[in-house]
């Protein structure tokens, strides 16, 4: 898949911008603080519906601003080569839309408001990196969790539905649990519990597809060592059953202590993705640099593992991710990211990393010119 054209209107520091991208490479380059990063944002929120600086809907539109609108057309099922590769012309395409006014949101998909969510996030799949994700590996569990989730929903669609079943019943469970009424907290307890094995369940599946790719590339492509990555939770169990009866015990166990503190601590929503480098923890352990490989790793191995059950790769983002690698890795990245489908790139300088063949675009202010 890849974005053929992404339109901007009051967006950052994009009053009004048509822009036309190609499959394979488009490198965005110029000096710091002109607006690269934000092209980037952009087609993540247009494909996800999220800022990978984290940033709220009312954030991204033009400073001083009510309202602004990001639209672009995703050409969908081209298969699964790089740039050159047959299919485009004749693969379907659909029109994303996402309105931000007021700080709320408004999409819309191929000219319509879509039945769900779920039909707009499967129009286009992005997998980003940017510096601001490098918290992934060392910090917050809750970041490493949506990574996971996001990838297991485009991978199967009807997750989220069951994510958002289990966020609801959790809000309920914590309600009883803070007005302190036993009864009702038992019985958001037994909605709760097999709700939770089936998302353990598919986020352990989730991490056994992701981690050999990640560890291949972080070793082979980017020559980092030998990385490995677990699902860290509590309740243990080999199938549905066993791990319902599990979260059922330990959330029973757990009831004083909830109900004192007034919120649940035993769940999914607890666990975390434990990631180790020849041996060692990453969150305690990992330098910057080691930090980086590792998230370019996961990143870029989510994305063959899409590819691989869907046959064409996600939109790939990089935001300043060669900038701190040496030549060899750089290479090394860029020789792999060439493989895959659409990658869209920043620099502060011209030249394409590692030599790649692609677009250039430079970026000066709110302009973005194709220049190679």
């Amino acid at each position: 898949m890849y974005v053929k054209s992404l339109s901007l209107r009051g967006i950052r520091n994009y009053q009004s911008l048509e822009l036309k991208l190609g499959p394979g490479i488009n490198l965005f380059h110029g000096d710091n603080a002109r607006g690269k990063t934000n092209l980037l944002e952009a087609v993540c929120y247009l494909g996800s519906l999220r800022s990978f600086r984290g940033a709220k809907a009312s954030d991204v539109v033009s400073w001083g601003g009510k309202s602004g609108r990001i639209s672009g057309i995703a050409v969908r099922g081209a298969g699964g080569g790089a740039a050159g590769g047959t299919g485009y012309a004749a693969a379907p395409a659909h029109m994303l839309s996402v309105g931000v006014a007021d700080g709320k949101r408004r999409v819309t998909l191929d000219g319509k408001r879509p039945s769900s969510a779920a039909d707009y996030l499967q129009a286009l799949k992005v997998s980003s990196f940017s510096p601001e994700d490098l918290f992934l590996v060392k910090e917050y569990p809750s970041h490493r969790r949506r990574f996971l989730d996001r990838s297991i929903f485009h991978l199967y669609p009807g997750y989220l539905e069951l994510a958002n079943r289990y966020r609801r019943a959790l809000a309920q469970l914590n309600a009883s649990l803070k007005a302190g009424d036993g009864e009702v907290v038992r019985a958001w307890e037994d909605v709760l519990a097999p709700m939770a094995a089936e998302v353990n369940l598919r986020r352990k599946n989730q991490v056994s597809l992701l981690k050999g790719r990640a560890s291949d590339i972080y070793d082979r492509v980017l020559g980092g060592g030998e990385l490995d990555m677990s699902y860290r939770t509590p309740v243990e169990g080999g199938g549905a059953e066993e791990l319902e009866a599990g979260y059922r015990d330990r959330l029973e166990a757990k009831r004083p202590e909830a109900l004192r503190r007034g919120h649940c601590t035993v769940g999914p929503h607890a666990d975390d993705l434990h990631m180790t480098l020849s041996g060692r923890d990453m969150r305690a352990a990992a330098s910057r640099g080691q930090s980086r490989l590792a998230l370019l790793a996961l990143v870029l191995a989510d994305c063959g593992l899409y590819n691989d059950e869907r046959g064409e790769f996600p939109v790939l983002l990089l935001d300043d991710a060669a900038s701190e690698l040496d030549g060899r890795r750089r290479d090394a990245l860029m020789g792999y990211v060439a493989t895959m489908g659409q990658a869209l790139l920043t620099s502060t300088g011209p030249d394409m990393p590692g030599g790649a063949a692609g677009r250039r675009y430079e970026v000066e202010g709110g302009r973005v010119t194709l220049c190679g």
